[in-house]
């Protein structure tokens, strides 16, 4: 199935790629969405990159999302949750309406549609699609 066809890829004007600082050393609702009303709720002086993705990162992003899949589950894995990276989908607006909020560290993911799991075997897959964007921040400097 063609990704103009699934959610949130089917409504996406931009996808856009951002990094900051662990949320969970700064955030004070670090439990809730990250996007209200179409904007990412934190300061934006917070985010130390914004790069917007081009058709053949759209795509990879896609088939990592939709068609790659873990090739075992790690019950036993550790789950730190330390997000530095969100993708971020908008609409033609310019409003975020679709997101997923991710920590490669450990591979666990916060977003608001059904995709496929990213496992510790998958994170560093993603890391590529984003360094392959431009994104530079992975870390504590």
């Amino acid at each position: 199935m063609p990704k103009e066809e699934i959610y949130p890829f089917s409504e996406a004007e931009k996808i856009e790629i951002v990094s900051y600082p662990d949320r969970m050393n700064w955030d004070n609702h670090f439990d809730s969405t990250i996007v209200v009303s179409g904007e990412i709720r934190f300061s934006k002086s917070l985010i130390k990159e914004r790069v917007v993705l081009n058709d053949t990162l759209t795509e990879k992003l896609f088939r990592y999302l939709f068609i790659e899949e873990c090739p075992l589950i790690d019950i036993t894995r550790s789950l730190c949750y330390q997000p530095r990276h969100a993708i971020l989908f908008y609409n033609n607006e310019s409003k975020i309406y679709s997101y997923l909020e991710v920590c490669l560290e450990c591979g666990k993911a916060e977003g608001n549609f059904l995709y496929n799991e990213i496992c510790d075997e998958r994170t560093a897959n993603l890391e590529h699609i984003f360094k392959q964007a431009g994104i530079k921040y992975f870390g504590e400097e």
